[in-house]
């Protein structure tokens, strides 16, 4: 599918954040701000179909854990160089928020 088949309207993402607030499965967590670099260096990553993020514990704080996966949904876990190509660098909102945006306001 065209990265086009999976975009969805504003609406239709103010809905789904306004639906996980009000659900608010964790706490005050509403979103994770992900590095560019890091995702950059994922998708340099030969065989990269796919993000693929895992929700993770950091001690008492949740997180992401992201990396690559290939077309057929496996897990890559080392870069072309054959090092770690697993991140964490997800900044959480709170506090990295944008209190004017429709996703993060009612």
């Amino acid at each position: 599918m065209a990265a086009e088949d999976y975009r969805i309207s504003e609406t239709t993402a103010a809905a789904y954040t306004k639906a996980w607030r009000d659900d608010n499965p964790l706490g005050e967590l509403k979103a994770f701000s992900l590095s560019k670099e890091a995702i950059d260096a994922i998708l340099e990553t030969n065989d990269t179909a796919n993000l693929k993020i895992y929700f993770g514990k950091n001690g008492d704080d949740v997180t992401l854990v992201y990396l690559g996966s290939d077309s057929s949904g496996k897990d890559l876990l080392t870069n072309n160089s054959g090092e770690s190509n697993i991140y964490d660098m997800a900044q959480p909102c709170p506090s990295e928020c944008d209190d004017s945006s429709i996703l993060n306001s009612d």
